[in-house]
Parts: structure tokens; sequence; C-alpha cells
């Protein structure tokens, strides 16, 4: 009799075996995309935050006064920003993360374009006024050299209102004043109306200088790249 029942008995703790393997399988694979989807949450907020570090230091640059400002790196930090944000938004995309977080991201590469095109106009302004900056200081200049004392004491004062205002001092009306006047003397000398000539683009270039500055520090992003990390943090 018992014989009779056994295959059936053997029949039943197979399937539930089978059944217990199958949600101990399941349940392995599970954490493990749960864990891979925690990595993969932890490298983008890793990420993240080196994009608020390289956004502090453009941030820095565009702040720069002329006679501080550091040309050196600031075109590898902008390009450093445009590849992680793309990589963070491919790989966002590959591996099927939150569509809002990805969405995010978008919209920061967006507002990023428009800044990354403020700041090359930027810096190509600033270059200008460091060059122009350093002709007008240069004391050297043979030009500067032969002008008498009177002049060169009109030169000085002038150069001493550009040294103040590449730190922040000092204003352009007043410095346009003082090469108004300057000119006004009709000196038929070729380093004095060279200098005019540099100082009056300087000026232009500065008021460029400002109006950019401006038009940046409007730009937030900064606050998108916290929002996207507090969001990250959520869906973890």
């Amino acid at each position: 009799m018992l014989n009779k029942f056994l295959p059936r008995i053997y029949n039943i703790k197979f399937w539930i075996l089978a059944f217990f393997l199958i949600i101990l399988i399941s349940s392995y694979i599970y954490i493990q995309e749960i864990k891979q989807k925690i990595y993969l949450y932890s490298h983008h907020n890793n990420q993240i935050n080196k994009l608020i570090e390289l956004n502090s230091y453009i941030n820095d640059f565009v702040n720069q006064k002329i006679g501080l400002v550091v040309f050196d790196d600031i075109a590898t930090k902008i390009n450093s920003f445009e590849t992680i944000l793309e990589y963070l938004i491919d790989d966002g995309k590959i591996n099927e993360l939150d569509k809002s977080y990805i969405n995010k991201l978008t919209n920061i590469q967006k507002i990023y374009s428009n800044k990354k095109l403020q700041i090359e106009r930027l810096k190509s302004s600033k270059a200008f006024a460091y060059n122009a900056l350093t002709y007008i200081s240069d004391n050297n200049d043979l030009g500067y050299l032969a002008l008498n004392n009177d002049n060169r004491k009109r030169i000085d004062f002038i150069k001493l209102k550009f040294a103040n205002l590449s730190f922040g001092g000092d204003d352009l009306t007043q410095i346009k004043n003082e090469i108004d006047s300057l000119q006004s003397l009709g000196i038929e000398d070729k380093y004095i109306k060279n200098f005019i000539k540099v100082s009056n683009a300087l000026l232009s270039y500065y008021s460029q200088i400002n109006l950019a500055m401006h038009r940046l520090n409007n730009i937030d992003i900064d606050s998108n790249l916290k929002n996207v990390k507090d969001y990250l943090t959520q869906v973890m």
C-alpha cells in the first residue's frame, strides 16, 4: 500500500523543492538587481558631486576680476562638466534609471549649453582685456619712456585707474572721462594716440564683461544640480 503512494510523495517533494528553488533563484536575482541599482545610483551621486565642484570652479572664473583672472585650465573644466553630464544621461538611459532623474539631467544639459556659450564669449573678452591691460601697464615701453613729465603723469594717472578697476575699484565712467580729457589735448604723439585707442577698446570690453557676468550669474545650474542630488537620494 505504501509503495503505491511513494511515487506521489516523491513527486510532491520534487515540486515543493522546485518551488523553493525558483523562489531562491528569483530572490537572488532580485537582490542582485537591487545591489546593481544601488551601485549605479551611488556612482551617479559621486559624478554629480564632481559636477557641483566643476560648476563652482567655473563660477569662480566668471566672477574673477581681470587682474586676478586665471585661464590655465578653465577650458578643461568646462569640457569635463559637459562630458560627465553627457555620460550620466547616456548611462542612465542604458541602465533604465528613473526617468524623472534623466529628465532633470537633460534639463541641466540644455541650461549648461547656454552657459557654455556665454562663458566662451566671456573668455574671449577677458583674454583681450587682460592683454590690453598688460600693454597699458607696461612702463618699459619705449614710447612711454620718451614722454615728457606732464604727459607721463597723465598716462600714469589713467594707468592707476585701470589698475584699480582690474581689482574691482573705480568705475568705467571716471576712467572714460580721464581718457576723453587726455584726447581733448590733441597731443601729437604715437604712443599716446595708441594708448587712447587701446584704453577705449578696453573700456568697451569691460562693459561686455560686466554684461556677460551678469547674464551668467543669472544662469542657475547650482540649485538644479543640488535638486538632482536630493532627488537621487530619494530614489536610491
